[in-house]
């Protein structure tokens, strides 16, 4: 049987160094889209694809990874992701730099006082 810490220890491998994530995020396009997302014009201009404007919707997104689809998101309420899995140091300054409080920690030990319009989990089972 296969412990908590090799399945981790499996999943970090997989990731590697997060720097090539382009099967995981192109799988992103049809969850967002059976999600009922809906891609929106870029507000900044500078046509970056897929954006997905969630208004004032607050969004928790367990088992995130390395690459949660909240940083393809617009929206001015708050965002949070958490994963157990350990990343590079530059993906948590990654969700930092786009306003998403990111946590590493196992989707198990989430605990809120404040309620969230929407908690995603997708790719986790």
């Amino acid at each position: 049987m296969t412990t908590w810490a090799e399945h981790q220890e499996w999943e970090r491998q997989w990731w590697g160094a997060c720097t090539n994530t382009f099967a995981e995020e192109a799988k992103q396009i049809t969850y967002a889209n059976r999600m009922g997302l809906v891609v929106v014009s870029d507000p900044t201009g500078c046509e970056r694809w897929p954006v997905y404007d969630l208004g004032d919707k607050s969004v928790l997104d367990i088992g995130c990874g390395p690459v949660s689809m909240l940083l393809k998101t617009e929206t001015t309420g708050e965002k949070e992701a958490c994963d157990p899995c350990r990343y590079p140091e530059w993906v948590e300054q990654r969700y930092a730099a786009a306003g998403i409080d990111y946590r590493q920690m196992p989707g198990e030990d989430v605990q809120h006082t404040n309620d969230f319009d929407e908690v995603w989990l997708y790719n986790v089972l």
